[in-house]
Formats: C-alpha cells, sequence, structure tokens
C-alpha cells in the first residue's frame, strides 16, 4: 500500500512547483502597468499610490509623451473620500499618463477617481454613480453636530466643484440629482465630458 502511494507522487520537480495563478497575474499586471481597483476606497489605497509613485521614479528623464501609460481599471462600490482625495492628488501629479476604464459600476468615490483619468474609456453597459455619500453623525452634542454638518456641506461642495472641472455637465442638473444615487450610463458620460471612448475594441483598453 505505501509502494502504492509513493508511485502515485510527482517526481517532476515542475510538478511539485508551480507558480501560484493570482500570484503570477499580478505580476503580468504590474509589468503591463495594470492596475485593477476592485476593493473598497480605503488604507489599501496606499498600495496604489506608491506604485503610481514607483513608476513616474522608473520614467524620470523619459519625455512625457514617451511614457508608457498607467491603467487603472475600476469596479467600485466607492469608500473613504480622504483616500480618494489622496489617489486624485497622486493622479494628477503623476507626470507619466494614467488612463481609466469603468469595467462596469464605479460608484461615489470611485466615479470621481475615474474621472481623473488623462483619458477615460468606458465599456457600453458601464455607468457612473454620483451622489452625496453619507455621514455617520452618532451621540454628539449639538455644537458637534452643527460642526459636523458645516464640515460636511465643504466636502459636499469641493465634490461638486470637482465634477464640474472634469466634465460639462450642466450645474443645475448636477445640483438636481446628485441629493439621491444618480446613476449616468455611458452615452450620457460621453455626451457630456466625463468620458473620452465608449469602447468597441478590446484592443483599446489593453
Amino acid at each position: 500500500m505505501e509502494e502504492q502511494l509513493y508511485l502515485e507522487i510527482p517526481s517532476e520537480i515542475n510538478n511539485l512547483q508551480l507558480p501560484d495563478p493570482e500570484l503570477l497575474m499580478y505580476y503580468k499586471n504590474l509589468e503591463k502597468r495594470h492596475l485593477w481597483i476592485d476593493i473598497s476606497i480605503d488604507d489599501g489605497i496606499l498600495g496604489f499610490t506608491r506604485q503610481i509613485m514607483q513608476w513616474n521614479e522608473d520614467d524620470k528623464g523619459i519625455p512625457v509623451e514617451d511614457r508608457k501609460p498607467i491603467h487603472i481599471y475600476l469596479q467600485n462600490g466607492g469608500g473613504e473620500i480622504s483616500y480618494m482625495w489622496l489617489l486624485i492628488d497622486i493622479m494628477e501629479m503623476s507626470k507619466t499618463p494614467i488612463y481609466t476604464v469603468a469595467m462596469n459600476v464605479c460608484a461615489s468615490a470611485a466615479a470621481l477617481i475615474f474621472m481623473c483619468g488623462k483619458k477615460r474609456f468606458m465599456l457600453k453597459n458601464s455607468t457612473l454613480l454620483i451622489h452625496e455619500g453619507s455621514i455617520a453623525t452618532g451621540e454628539q452634542d449639538a455644537q458637534k453636530f452643527f460642526d459636523t454638518s458645516e464640515s460636511y456641506k465643504k466636502i459636499i461642495k469641493k465634490m461638486k466643484d470637482f465634477i464640474l472641472s472634469k466634465t460639462r455637465i450642466d450645474p443645475k442638473l448636477l445640483n438636481k440629482k446628485r441629493a439621491n444615487d444618480w446613476e449616468i450610463d455611458a452615452d450620457f458620460c460621453l455626451e457630456n465630458g466625463a468620458c473620452d471612448v465608449i469602447v468597441s475594441d478590446i484592443d483599446e483598453i489593453l
């Protein structure tokens, strides 16, 4: 019995050291400068910002037009505003071009990150979701509540101004719609400057 079991164990070393498929794909994506953001926008974003900064350092001395672009693929329900602004700040400072791709639903913070791309691609059935977000007030006394409210009003205005700076969306329409979950499709985004290309050929985003 022991001899039979022994014979079933692969003897070739290649069979014993197969690469982890997920790790292999991760390194292939890094080689192509492809980042997939399909996690909540939180402190995990730090890894993406470090990678963008590293590619910019690698590209020092290379003319911007000759640099290999970075692609950010987004399928995301949003997350924390502070980390959204962190990634947007790094994207806007990046001299190496960053292209964004809306793969499905880009909601809330992910929608603003998408709009930050140097060139912005949307699959034909993908959507952006814009809203004012939510705030947890907890058990606060009246003054703290009012202070929190005033602070959030400034955040909402900052987000609105950013959207208007990156699109041709009518400010009155944005004011009317953003109080609720406003889902906009690829055609609307193209017509109103929220995206640059509706993808018709997969080679456009590879």
